[in-house]
């Protein structure tokens, strides 16, 4: 049976996915490797869950060019559109079909999730994303210490709610959540690493209601590439 009251919220909805994948493909084919996409194109997702979420930012995020947010939001009701060519009710049926190898639900299903924890099944959910959490992140996650008290706090400082509803109190919280992810999946040898992806992808399985999944292939779609 299809069960969309739990997925994960989505940029929007498009081309079938490749077998095995995760959501990426819903959207369009193409790759899921980490990349750049600046914070303000985080800033953006929020606005697309409706134009009054405009009003809603908060001080002192950038504001984002004329255009962006109209672009965005026509992208992602024309991949959502129940009609033309390629509607979205049988690419949803087919991603969320149990019987196939989609990650489908089972990225939110996958138990147990509790609200306000991290446990190791939040981590085999997100990896199949097709992201990884190395053996260094996975301890930082899961083990006791500063680390992991700091991804509490920020966890239980976010409010369990849609994205349609939330303020600019709210999507403050998830910024700093989604920046206190991003720092401990970071691996500390590495000048370059930076696992946005990751991080996107981990916040939408604990919050998959209020953080859209994000990764090249939504920002490309929604036009935030270039941001």
């Amino acid at each position: 049976m299809l069960d969309l009251e739990h997925a994960p919220t989505l940029g929007g909805v498009g081309v079938e996915p490749a077998e095995g994948r995760g959501h990426e493909g819903i959207l369009a084919h193409g790759s899921d490797k980490e990349g750049e996409c600046s914070r303000v194109q985080w800033q953006n997702r929020a606005m697309v869950a409706s134009s009054a979420s405009i009003e809603r930012v908060p001080d002192g995020w950038t504001p984002v060019p004329d255009g962006v947010f109209e672009f965005a939001k026509d992208r992602a009701l024309e991949k959502l559109s129940p009609e033309g060519d390629d509607p979205v009710g049988p690419r949803l049926a087919r991603y969320y079909d149990r019987s196939g190898n989609y990650a489908g639900a089972s990225f939110v299903e996958t138990a147990p999730n509790p609200v306000n924890d991290i446990v190791a099944s939040d981590l085999h959910a997100v990896s199949l994303l097709s992201v990884t959490i190395g053996p260094g992140a996975t301890r930082r996650f899961l083990e006791p210490g500063t680390v992991r008290d700091h991804l509490l706090a920020s966890l239980g400082s976010v409010p369990d709610k849609d994205l349609a509803d939330a303020d600019a109190e709210d999507l403050a919280a998830v910024a700093r959540l989604y920046e206190a992810v991003k720092a401990s999946l970071r691996d500390p040898t590495s000048r370059t690493s930076d696992r946005w992806v990751t991080a996107s992808k981990f916040c939408a399985r604990k919050r998959p209601r209020l953080f859209p999944v994000r990764d090249s292939v939504v920002c490309n779609i929604l036009g935030l590439t270039r941001l």
